[in-house]
């Protein structure tokens, strides 16, 4: 995971979303589960202390920075609805739409950058939602322990 240097822009990954809600099979799903396992998305943190950048809008980060990770709670989850998840997002419209107008920090990540952290002995999320605002895609920790099984070939 690394501090975003550059812009985010995963067209390809937005149309496999929207067209596995138009037609949800295991197909589109498999579809967009590939794109997914290519693209870079956009992870929401608080940086504190604030962190200054440098020309070219990179985060001069210290020891003394603590970096939290935004996270959502599922209430439609009867069965769970203290759930955390972390948030990721395809592009920066998509984050803007999630923040409200409110300036948000965000660093690069990729799948394996979430998994990492949802495999953790520790781990307090229990997956992470893409476009929370938007297209509302929802991989539980499970669902990410199997598409590391089937990347792996497992």
């Amino acid at each position: 995971m690394e501090p975003r240097k550059e812009m985010i822009i995963n067209e390809e990954l937005k149309t496999a979303i929207k067209m596995m809600a138009q037609d949800n099979n295991s197909k589109s799903q498999n579809d967009m589960i590939d794109i997914l396992m290519k693209s870079k998305l956009l992870i929401p943190v608080k940086i504190s202390p604030a962190a200054k950048r440098d020309d070219q809008g990179n985060y001069i980060l210290s020891p003394k920075h603590k970096i939290t990770f935004a996270t959502v709670k599922n209430y439609q989850d009867t069965k769970n609805p203290d759930w955390s998840y972390f948030i990721g997002f395809t592009d920066s419209e998509e984050l803007k739409a999630w923040a409200n107008g409110k300036k948000v920090d965000a660093f690069m990540a990729d799948f394996n950058d979430y998994a990492v952290m949802l495999l953790k002995p520790d781990a307090v999320c229990k997956g992470f939602v893409l476009n929370p605002a938007g297209g509302n895609v929802c991989f539980p920790t499970d669902v990410v322990k199997q598409i590391i099984k089937r990347r792996d070939g497992k």
